[in-house]
């Protein structure tokens, strides 16, 4: 037993890498595929694969760790072996060969793996398979794996007879969120601030990049700052040294970083940087505990930065320069896009293309960062320099041909505004150069000087709004892509414009996971193509008379599918019509008790009795009609308590928040519309009301006859402008009086109200607003 308990940490340390490689280390009478020890003899198809084969005598094998290729099938395709001391990890393996060789006696093709070490001891991890008569290590470059392929990758090993050397494999995102998690919590206890957390967590892996160091307390510190120091001096990034060192003082620390080395050695982060920025990830994980937002510094996802450098078509020959770098995001996209298409080995194509990247970032940490994650690509000489882009005017020293970059946002007034980096960058561009940057969505908004200066002397090529949680959960900021060609007027010629509400992620639980539906693929093939896709992307005439650059305010309604538009209008009339059940007894003076109305077979029903079949549909203005007004400027906390509706931005029970006495109401019927707030959240109001200045309201114009009932379809198809308008764009008066809606029109092409009327009247949930119309003009 004594002997049991001494292996718990090598065979705790085992099911964590199996963990970290997508294995199922249930017991396989869970549906897993692990068999532990003795586990194998109860079932038919593994009871006799280690008869007789004890490690030291004539009785039965009992194989540490048995994994299997799934629950039902079976098959052996892995075997592991721990020993309680490093000095053992030759007898680890060499017990792993020993049953790997009774399995391959009965046919099975397997991986062993032997780990060997005690509690605050680094595991060593041996990995082989049997190539001919001699078991072989398997390896990358040439160098022996510590760590365990997943079920895929070992699926693969074994599909080739001859493979010892594999490719680099990362963890999940979840795994690398969690040791993320799990060492921000280590650095928590060890009285870490926040703000240095994120560099602490580099310096470490640049030690561990650099060469081994002892997990003795007394000196590994010491190891960790001298390897660093020594990666930044080959560099030739020696200045920034003193940004990238730990505190040897601190003792909690001293103890601690044995945990810290054996998360990133288990990670194996050196086997797989080159495919994955890894370090942007790991910083962007504990940015979430820091106060970066505070310096409007969110870093760019990498999907986004793939796609941009897809768009741009960077070659190896193209040099790129990012006078905001932070921790190095699109350089890293710039060089892997190069990278791949030299078709080299990776060191091979890194060394002929490391000399065309240019960054500036003035934050020393950041700097260091950067410097940091570009090492780990190996760009060993990096061009990332520690300065202020608005100083250092003559740096790069030759003009480039694409400037990539996601400046700082904005906070405040005296904050630099993303127009002065769009400028800076500019000035760094060949003649015909292209800039892409992330922008905030409110830079596009209202054009000014600026735009106009802008488009007479360079081109728009795309302006791409950004999906309004990209930056969640560490930034809340609707942001957007802008893309200019240096030193060509822009003149009448036309911008593709275009959103994205789907770009591969979705927020849950505060954290952007992956769903599918990315419109990434589309959005790329429709550029290069020029096409054209309602709601999605056109090519737009913006000019310098153009009031604004938002892609929404350019994008051409979609002609709406029948159920597509049913199932929402039945859901908009249901909406309208609760209201009426939780506060219609409010607005009526008259006990309704002896009068009924029978919905049961109605309001519930799953089918619809609309049809828009025969039906024609064209564009209507909405100015042409309606005449648009803004609500009162009495504040609602000023108003003194009532029974009257007050009318404000929310999307629930008409708009209406309260209850009070105003001095001034508004007539029924019309339509609210919230311009801010829950904007578009649209409403037809049948009685009167208070509404407050961030409140349109819609009434038909002189002469122009529509039934209240149509009142209801049209501010139906007003909710549904809804995707174009964010926080920094307001559906406010000028922008509603320019909406065109796509309705039902007569012969003559003008609206028919009467059609919408009609349609109204067909859903299910309009029986109960008839119901309180009718007793409300009864009192």
């Amino acid at each position: 037993m004594a002997k049991k308990l001494s292996e718990q940490r090598a065979r705790q340390v085992a099911r964590e890498l199996l963990t970290f490689r997508g294995w199922d280390v249930k017991s396989v009478t869970s549906q897993g595929l692990l068999l532990e020890e003795s586990e194998y003899k109860n079932h038919k198809s593994t009871e006799t694969l280690f008869k007789g084969k004890s490690k030291k005598g004539k009785g039965d094998g009992i194989p540490d760790f048995l994994l299997v290729n799934n629950f039902e099938g079976l098959k052996p395709v892995l075997l592991i072996e721990t020993k309680a001391s490093l000095k053992q990890s030759e007898d680890a393996i060499n017990e792993a060969i020993h049953y790997g060789e009774a399995c391959i006696e009965k046919g099975h093709e397997v991986l062993v793996v032997g780990i060997a070490g005690a509690e605050k001891e680094i595991c060593s991890v041996i990995v082989r398979r049997k190539i001919g008569t001699v078991w072989k290590n398997l390896t990358i470059n040439g160098r022996p794996i510590d760590w365990i392929p997943s079920p895929e990758q070992t699926q693969r090993i074994l599909a080739d007879k001859q493979k010892t050397e594999i490719e680099p494999e990362r963890p999940s995102e979840q795994i690398l969120q969690d040791q993320a998690n799990k060492l921000n919590e280590i650095l928590r206890e060890c009285k870490i601030k926040d703000e240095y957390r994120p560099v602490y967590a580099a310096t470490f892996m640049l030690a561990l990049w650099q060469g081994e160091v002892s997990i003795d307390s007394d000196v590994v510190l010491h190891q960790i700052n001298a390897n660093a120091q020594l990666a930044l001096n080959k560099a030739n990034k020696r200045a920034l040294a003193e940004s990238l060192r730990v505190d040897v003082e601190n003792d909690a620390l001293a103890a601690k970083a044995w945990e810290i080395v054996d998360i990133l050695k288990k990670l194996n982060i050196r086997s797989f940087l080159h495919e994955h920025d890894y370090l942007g990830q790991l910083y962007e994980t504990f940015f979430r505990y820091t106060g970066g937002n505070t310096i409007g510094q969110y870093f760019t996802p990498r999907h986004i930065i793939e796609f941009i450098c897809e768009i741009l078509n960077i070659t190896p020959n193209d040099t790129v320069f990012d006078p905001a770098c932070g921790t190095g995001g699109f350089l890293i996209g710039a060089l892997n896009k190069m990278v791949k298409q030299k078709k080299l080995p990776y060191e091979e194509a890194v060394d002929l293309v490391k000399s065309n990247l240019f960054g500036i970032e003035s934050e020393p940490s950041t700097a260091a960062l950067c410097i940091t994650n570009m090492i780990f690509r190996g760009d060993g000489k990096s061009g990332i320099i520690k300065a202020n882009c608005f100083v250092k005017k003559d740096f790069p020293t030759k003009d480039v041909d694409f400037v990539l970059m996601n400046p700082p946002f904005p906070h405040k007034k005296t904050d630099t505004p993303a127009s002065e980096f769009i400028d800076r960058g500019l000035k760094s561009l060949k003649k015909r150069g292209i800039l892409a940057s992330i922008v905030p969505y409110s830079l596009l908004v209202r054009a000014n000087d600026w735009h106009s200066k802008i488009l007479k002397e360079n081109t728009i090529h795309l302006i791409v709004t950004l999906p309004a949680d990209l930056f969640n959960p560490y930034a809340s900021y609707n942001t957007a892509i802008l893309m200019i060609q240096k030193g060509i007027p822009h003149g009448n010629k036309k911008t593709f414009v275009c959103r994205i509400p789907n770009d591969g992620f979705k927020l849950k639980k505060n954290n952007r996971i992956k769903q599918s539906g990315s419109l990434l693929p589309l959005i790329l093939e429709a550029f290069e193509s020029k096409k054209e896709i309602p709601e999605l992307c056109k090519m737009a005439l913006i000019n310098e008379n153009s009031a604004e650059w938002s892609p929404e305010a350019y994008l051409d309604n979609a002609i709406y599918t029948d159920s597509d538009f049913i199932s929402g209008f039945e859901e908009h009339i249901r909406k309208q019509a609760s209201f009426y059940v939780l506060n219609g007894a409010k607005l009526l003076k008259k006990s309704l008790s002896t009068e009924k109305l029978d919905l049961s077979g109605i309001l519930y029903s799953p089918t619809s009795k609309l049809s828009l079949e025969g039906i024609g549909f064209g564009a209507m203005n909405i100015e042409q009609y309606l005449d648009v007004v803004l609500g009162g400027t009495e504040e609602i906390e000023d108003l003194e308590e009532g029974n009257f509706p007050i009318v404000s931005t929310s999307e629930f029970f008409n708009g209406v928040t309260t209850w009070k006495n105003p001095k001034t109401f508004y007539s029924p019927p019309c339509i609210t519309v919230a311009t801010d707030g829950s904007t578009c959240s649209t409403f037809v109001q049948e009685y009167p009301f208070y509404a407050f200045y961030k409140v349109a309201i819609l009434n038909p114009k002189k002469g122009v006859k529509i039934d209240v009932d149509a009142l209801y379809y049209l501010a139906y198809l007003i909710s549904r402008e809804k995707w174009r308008y964010v926080y920094a764009r307001k559906f406010g008066k000028a922008r509603i009086n320019l909406t065109n809606i796509i309705v039902p029109i007569k012969k003559d092409g003008t609206p028919d109200f009467v059609k919408m009327a009609e349609l109204t009247r067909k859903a299910n949930a309009f029986p109960l607003i008839k119901f309180f119309r009718e007793n409300y003009k009864k009192q």
